[in-house]
């Protein structure tokens, strides 16, 4: 049956808010719509007359099913409805479900309300404020709009909002203070009601709330500011039963200091808790506000123990047998006064306990004192990265489980093949990403940092696109680092910049390659044409940073390479001790002239294009000169000559010398010497270059270092670095830097990649490897338009090859050099001699 699904406005299902006034419309046809049309009006009976619209896009071709608002003026509080109508093959018509939109808050002069917070705000625990106000009896209905520096969660007469949890998601507020919309009409009732926030600093180290509430009546608009305005407008504060909460160190919870009542409209609402006073008027932040259009984090599973180990009368360990992102929820049933404490960690001793060691400064411990009732409970104001939990207080078998914590990103990828160990590597490679989506793709989910490091994203960024819908969690991202850059155009480390250097190591080439990736995989140009200048203005502070054509300083390089090819003489940092670090600064400069330089053909600026070039050829020549020599670049470092070869640097005449070093070295050594951008490099020029046989075994080796060897060990999620390591220095057993082997097999081995001139997942290139012990693998990617896949059998010297195009797209089918479009296609052909 021919249908029209899958609407998104501005990337986003079924969203109600949006926060810009020319929002982009997407959807998905079925096959048989040949052309489609975006019907935008102001109440459904427009869209039913086709009259009086506010925008009709017109008829779009197959090949598009993305398209931008350019109607009527929108402006904040407009309120709409769109659809999508379809023309069959045999000229039927057909129509979408209609969706109901407004726009949200977007000049500053909307905001009405006061920025609050309590002196003690940057206090351990949380802070519980209380607004009552009047609902006048011709109500129609209302919008809430929050904002917080810190974290914050809304009530409206006693229920919760929404079950968004860690909310909002972190940013710089100096440059970027993200708001929620809710509507919340239906918690409402004529008379007096109580609007509740709770708050806590989280990573922010203060906490201050902005809550705007919007009442529409017959007679228009009641704005509730909720600022203390000295007419009887006041929020009142109180602690109560949150008196500790950190998002390192965990929560405790005192349910001795509750109240059912807080805020629902009641004359003694605290009860137990602890009346603070009324809320002060605060500094606000510098930032602008903008609406976080990104999804939430939410409690998106649970899984039970697969363990439970008695330590003492009242002490036992629970092993979830994964490690991965959140926190637990336990049944307590303990006389008032007693406590439960939850130790978090990824490890254990061998006596049992957990080994908290390589969190480093972080607790990682939940605390509950009970009132005396049953009860269950789970922390809300804190995340962990863990297995295993060591539960104190309890002398009874616990009932618990573990609930899995992060942006509700949905998975795209289902890979398959015949060898279980890679299957069981790349789920570890998905649940590694999974559990660092934490509103920026943080580096680790369980020590005192969790932060979102460049260096990482430059390789990784691939396998998000492929494995997780990441368009509007990366494109916030690509905002964090723009925030970070300062006037001389220099980016930092992190983003937001918490830890590292300003300038960032120059190996941050995810600056340009996120926009890139967004482009290709979701047909997202806004965040390249948004950053284009900034990338530009970061290219242009490194020319400056150059010596005689060189790029002058390296922070990392190729990090954290195995421990034999490591130089830890001057900070105890593991710099690679076989590839200079002006080699990778280099390198990766190059490559991020080119990539500016398809991001300005992209947005229709040929003169950056040309100057970007321009700039990339003098710096290539200059490497060459430089770096390469008899034995291909740096003396035959395995991480330069993939380095210099994924990234074309090297003159035709020289690629054979090259690359020969290359896999002469990975043979007689047996194993990689690369670090965390290398990794990815190396993999990838084995398999373009005739060399699969190689990567592969790279890729299934089970002594160390390798993927194999980290499961062999007890891994379900990758390791930060080669070696097996504890104790307090960079030892995170959940890092996704060393997960960019997820992306090689769905491109490689899989054989499913994009085309470099792919828009929206339009060009694909299939083209699996079967040249390796490996005689099965499948992919299915839930792409922009729908299902691509790939599956593959080798067997009697001949491979069956199936594999599904999605509507809009086409495949050039590599082995067999053929073009297809949209369906189900099947191939078949002499299997490649293996090398």
């Amino acid at each position: 049956m021919t249908a029209i699904t899958r609407l998104s406005v501005d990337g986003a299902p079924g969203r109600r808010f949006i926060g810009t006034a020319t929002p982009r419309f997407g959807w998905l046809p079925d096959p048989d719509v040949r052309v489609s049309r975006v019907l935008v009006g102001r109440s459904e009976a427009d869209l039913d007359r086709d009259q009086g619209l506010l925008f009709d896009s017109g008829w779009i071709c197959p090949e598009s099913n993305q398209v931008d608002y350019a109607g009527d003026p929108l402006t904040s509080r407009d309120r709409f409805v769109w659809k999508v109508v379809g023309k069959g093959r045999d000229d039927s018509t057909v129509s979408s479900r209609t969706e109901h939109c407004e726009v949200a808050l977007l000049e500053p002069a909307d905001w009405e309300a006061v920025w609050v917070g309590w002196p003690s705000s940057a206090a351990a625990g949380a802070q519980y404020f209380r607004y009552e106000f009047e609902v006048p009896a011709q109500a129609i209905d209302a919008r809430l709009y929050v904002a917080a520096v810190g974290l914050v969660e809304a009530w409206v007469n006693g229920v919760r909002v929404g079950e968004d949890v860690l909310e909002p998601a972190i940013t710089d507020s100096s440059r970027t203070v993200p708001y929620r919309a809710e509507d919340v009409t239906r918690l409402m009732h004529p008379g007096r009601n109580v609007l509740g926030l709770v708050g806590t600093s989280g990573l922010a180290g203060r906490l201050a709330v902005l809550a705007q509430l919007e009442v529409r009546t017959n007679h228009g608009r009641q704005v509730e500011t909720t600022g203390n305005d000295g007419l009887g407008h006041l929020w009142h504060v109180a602690a109560g039963p949150v008196t500790e909460a950190s998002i390192y160190d965990g929560e405790t919870y005192d349910s001795r200091l509750e109240s059912s009542c807080w805020c629902t409209a009641v004359d003694e609402p605290w009860g137990a808790m602890r009346r603070l006073g009324h809320a002060c008027a605060v500094d606000p932040p510098a930032g602008r506000l903008v609406l976080e259009e990104l999804e939430p984090i939410r409690v998106v599973a649970l899984r039970l123990p697969a363990s439970v180990d008695r330590l003492g009368p009242t002490a036992w360990v629970v092993d979830f047998g994964q490690n991965t992102s959140g926190w637990c929820r336990i049944r307590v049933d303990l006389p008032s006064g007693l406590q439960l404490c939850l130790r978090y960690a990824e490890l254990t001793n061998p006596d049992g306990t957990v080994n908290q060691e390589n969190l480093r400064s972080a607790r990682a411990i939940d605390t509950y004192i009970s009132n005396g009732s049953p009860a269950w409970w789970e922390p809300q104001w804190t995340y962990h990265g863990f297995r295993y939990v060591q539960i104190e207080g309890i002398a009874d078998a616990p009932e618990i489980e573990m609930r899995i914590v992060r942006n509700a990103v949905a998975p795209t990828v289902e890979f398959s093949c015949n060898d279980p160990r890679l299957n069981a590597l790349e789920r570890a490679v998905r649940y590694t990403e999974a559990s660092n989506f934490h509103g920026i793709p943080t580096d680790c989910p369980q020590r005192d940092e969790r932060m979102g490091w460049l260096n990482d994203l430059t390789v990784r960024a691939e396998t998000s696109v492929y494995a997780f819908s990441t368009n509007l969690l990366l494109a916030k991202f690509v905002d964090d680092i723009a925030d970070t850059q300062d006037a001389a155009g220099a980016i930092a480390d992190t983003a937001p910049f918490r830890l590292g250097s300003r300038p960032a190591d120059p190996v941050a080439l995810c600056y340009a390659l996120i926009p890139l990736l967004l482009y290709r995989h979701y047909g997202n140009d806004r965040p390249l044409r948004k950053h284009l200048d900034g990338i530009r203005a970061w290219c242009d502070y490194l020319d400056r940073r150059s010596r005689n054509g060189l790029v002058d300083y390296s922070h990392y390089g190729d990090w954290a390479a195995p421990e034999a090819n490591l130089d830890t003489t001057d900070d105890g940092f593991p710099r690679s001790a076989d590839t200079p670090g002006g080699f990778m600064s280099a390198s990766h400069y190059v490559a991020t002239r080119r990539a500016l330089a398809e991001l300005a053909r992209v947005a229709g600026r040929d003169d950056v294009a040309v100057e970007s070039d321009q700039a990339a050829q003098r710096a290539t020549a200059v490497i060459n000169a430089v770096f390469a020599d008899g034995n291909g670049y740096c003396g035959g470092s395995q991480a330069a000559n993939a380095t210099a070869l994924y990234f074309d640097l090297v003159p035709h005449h020289h690629r054979q010398t090259t690359l020969t070093a290359l896999t002469e070295d990975v043979q007689s050594r047996g194993r990689l010497t690369t670090g965390n951008l290398a990794t990815k490099y190396l993999l990838e020029v084995l398999a373009g270059n005739s060399h699969a046989d190689l990567a592969m075994q790279l890729v299934q080796r089970r002594e160390y270092p390798g993927w194999l060897y980290m499961l062999d060990h007890q891994a379900t999620t990758i390791w930060e670095r080669w070696e097996e390591r504890s104790g307090t220095g960079m030892n995170s057993h959940n890092h996704p830097m060393f997960g960019t082997v997820g992306a090689w097999l769905y491109r490689r081995l899989a054989g499913l990649r994009l085309d470099d001139r792919a828009v929206a997942f339009s060009r694909i290139l299939v083209d699996p490897l079967t040249t390796t012990p490996v005689s099965r693998a499948s992919i299915e990617v839930d792409t922009v338009r729908g299902k691509a896949a790939v599956a593959w059998v080798c067997r009697d010297g001949e491979v069956s090859l199936d594999i599904i195009v999605p509507s809009g797209a086409t495949a050039r089918v590599v082995p067999v050099d053929e073009v297809v479009e949209y369906g189900h296609h099947r191939f078949t052909y002499p299997a490649p001699d293996p090398r």
